[in-house]
């Protein structure tokens, strides 16, 4: 492991070396910042993530426009960017859950649609009632990833004594499941 790091790390810094010399070239292309619903389903992808390679797992996915800041709160670490958080309980094995928060206190931008088309099934509200309204108060849906494993994906909406205030969704979380 420590030599594919290694090597990863070398050809990297070639790369970089090499394309800082070359002032003739033209402009780099823009890659296009990953959507909010891809960046919950990389973030299923990969849980549960080793805690050595999370750090850099999440920093991932943020671009650059998004002036990342990494904080630690007691034993929850923080990645900040400009539209959203991302929260890990910081614990000595593996990270088996990511909360996604918005960054200002407001909700984040993402219809419920756009996660349910990569569910296994519908929404579950949390008091079971079978009318899913958006922003839901909480529901909860299971998605399979690609090496069959059981992730939940849980998205809570507003608190139900402050729908004047705020009515988007105000937190997802991602937790990964041995059953």
């Amino acid at each position: 492991m420590k030599r594919l790091l290694i090597n990863i790390s070398c050809v990297l810094l070639i790369a970089c070396g090499s394309s800082n010399n070359n002032t003739n070239s033209p402009a780099k292309a823009q890659v296009a910042p990953l959507s909010l619903s891809a960046k919950v389903f990389r973030i299923a992808e990969a849980l549960p993530l080793p805690k050595d390679s999370a750090a850099s797992f999440l920093t991932g996915l943020f671009s650059p426009e998004d002036s990342l800041k990494v904080t630690m709160d007691g034993d929850f670490k923080h990645f900040a960017g400009k539209d959203y958080t991302l929260v890990i309980y910081n614990p000595d094995s593996s990270i088996e859950r990511v909360e996604m928060w918005p960054a200002h206190g407001t909700s984040l931008k993402i219809p419920l649609k756009e996660l349910e088309v990569k569910l296994d099934s519908a929404w579950q509200e949390y008091n079971m009632r079978l009318e899913i309204k958006e922003p839901p108060p909480g529901v909860m849906g299971w998605y399979t990833d690609q090496q069959r494993r059981k992730k939940k994906i849980e998205v809570m909406g507003p608190v139900i004594f402050d729908l004047a205030h705020n009515d988007g969704i105000r937190e997802i979380r991602i937790v990964a499941n041995d059953f």
